[in-house]
């Protein structure tokens, strides 16, 4: 296999992209294009990296499905005589958590506003966010686990090399994206 250069700024912006799409971060989305043109990134690249993010969110979501079968022991139903029909507000507070553990606050804001519909008060939409909070948090340092990244703590993350400018001197991976 050849050597590699190290990976420049263009590089690093790509990625960060791809992670961005990957994470549901849409304002990371957006502040990683801002600066995507003035790294040399055509927006056919951009496409690119933001389909790769997205491909690989799909096939997480497919590896979780199959989990939950494994789980349950069998395939998941929905819709009438579906699996463990439970109270609409419930089934709201469920939804509205899973969105905020999957990064997508467009759909939780639609389950806070469909589960205060369904008569979930605020300490319940409190008790469902902080739910996924810790839940979000525990499956980061699960996966990080997994795939053997190294242990730092927030305050020993890289900072940005996008935005500090040193994104072709840095050889850490960059903790953010604006």
């Amino acid at each position: 296999m050849p050597e590699s250069q190290p990976l420049g700024s263009k590089d690093k912006l790509f990625i960060a992209m791809a992670a961005a799409m990957g994470g549901g971060c849409r304002t990371c989305a957006e502040r990683l294009h801002a600066s995507a043109g003035s790294q040399g990134i055509t927006p056919e690249e951009q496409g690119r990296a933001f389909l790769e993010g997205l491909r690989v969110r799909e096939s997480a979501t497919k590896v979780m499905h199959q989990k939950a079968e494994a789980l349950v022991g069998r395939e998941l139903r929905d819709g009438p005589g579906a699996d463990g029909a439970t109270d609409l507000r419930v089934l709201e507070l469920s939804r509205l958590a899973a969105a905020v553990a999957a990064n997508s606050s467009p759909n939780a804001l639609v389950h806070i506003a469909d589960a205060r519909a369904a008569g979930a008060r605020d300490a319940e939409i409190d008790v469902a966010i902080g739910t996924a909070r810790m839940v979000r948090s525990k499956a980061q340092g699960f996966s990080d686990e997994e795939v053997g990244a190294p242990k730092q703590s927030q305050s020993e993350e890289a900072p940005c090399p996008i935005e500090t400018g040193q994104a072709e001197a840095s050889s850490k991976t960059s903790g953010c994206c604006g």
